[in-house]
């Protein structure tokens, strides 16, 4: 699952057991090994690309890091200039 980009891959697949092939058996064969191979077993792998509309997008933490940054940052510069405005302003009375 790939939630920043919303891609599901889904991958099953099925085994066979092959007890009697000489063809497969001599491409399994390594030459340099003493064991033959008595059966095989081959695996039929499938995937399938899921549709992307249910997958809800998310971001690592570093990724959300990034773009939160200068908005925390610009909360705190208008915070400060908020308080700096609260400040009472002194009367002059000349």
């Amino acid at each position: 699952m790939d939630y920043a980009s919303q891609t599901r891959i889904k991958i099953w697949g099925t085994a066979e057991v092959i007890d009697d092939d000489p063809r497969l058996f001599k491409q399994l064969t390594d030459l340099t090994y003493k064991g033959k191979p008595e059966r095989a077993i081959l695996f039929h792998v499938e995937a399938d690309i899921n549709c992307l509309q249910h997958i809800q997008p998310r971001l690592a933490t570093k990724e959300s890091d990034s773009i939160v940054q200068p908005l925390r940052d610009r909360l705190a510069q208008l915070e400060a200039e908020n308080k700096a405005l609260k400040r009472p302003v002194a009367v002059s009375t000349r």
